[in-house]
């Protein structure tokens, strides 16, 4: 693994300074995320600064919840030893808790800001797949989030979440050429649902797969693959026919 992608020689006063392949990959990601998504905001019917708005609350609410879902699975350990909750050296961030945490977020805030939710939440799907397809190549080069047996479970998040990226923009494709239109969104239950249940296979392949946090993590998929289904479902029969540009 390379956790390191290479080191540049600051000055004499800074020494050293070496470049995380881990946070080069995620930030890299979420950047490219961000601008896909201003992009597709412009192309809908949405207001682009109170877009804006939500989508910065829930990117807080994602970093937040990406921490406090390690906490809550561990909370013993916290408990304990209460020093450790500054040191972000010590456990690590959660990919299921920061998805639930920015779900949530963005939900009130687009009560907030009257605008709706099913049409952002589809804006935002492919660009948060997006995301995981180019970040977790930076798990891989860290070495984290590792598997057994010689399963790279890392590039197996990374590989389903471009494949079901291509099935939603090819949905969406569709949809957008014959002038399908559904009421509630179609491309988000399809994304957290297919990803749900791809992750809870894969998870299995883990190293700490009987961990709390894998278990628990487990529990909360199962919760959101239920509930895009029931998602998807109500779409569904909200299907409208319209010419209408996405």
């Amino acid at each position: 693994m390379y956790p390191v992608l290479f080191e540049i020689e600051f000055l004499k006063y800074f020494g050293i300074i070496r470049v995380q392949s881990y946070y080069v990959f995620w930030s890299i990601a979420l950047i490219t995320a961000m601008i896909w998504t201003n992009r597709r905001t412009d192309r809908s019917d949405l207001p682009v600064r109170e877009v804006s708005s939500v989508i910065s609350y829930a990117f807080i609410g994602m970093l937040l919840g990406a921490r406090f879902f390690e906490y809550f699975a561990n909370w013993q350990l916290y408990y304990k030893n209460p020093e450790y909750f500054l040191d972000i050296n010590r456990g690590g961030i959660s990919e299921v808790g920061a998805t639930v945490a920015a779900i949530i977020v963005a939900y009130i805030m687009c009560k907030v800001k009257k605008i709706s939710f099913w049409k952002l939440s589809d804006i935002v799907s492919p660009a948060a797949l997006l995301t995981i397809a180019i970040g977790r190549w930076g798990c891989y080069l860290n070495g984290c989030c590792g598997g057994t047996g010689g399963h790279h479970v890392q590039l197996y998040y990374s590989l389903s979440a471009a494949i079901i990226l291509a099935i939603v923009l090819a949905i969406e494709n569709y949809n957008r050429r014959n002038g399908i239109v559904f009421k509630y969104g179609i491309i988000s239950p399809i994304a957290v649902g297919l990803y749900s249940i791809i992750r809870l296979f894969i998870d299995q392949f883990r190293l700490e797969a009987d961990t709390e946090g894998i278990i628990l993590s487990g529990k909360v998929l199962i919760v959101l693959a239920i509930l895009s289904l029931a998602w998807f479902t109500v779409s569904i029969k909200n299907k409208e026919d319209k010419n209408e540009e996405f």
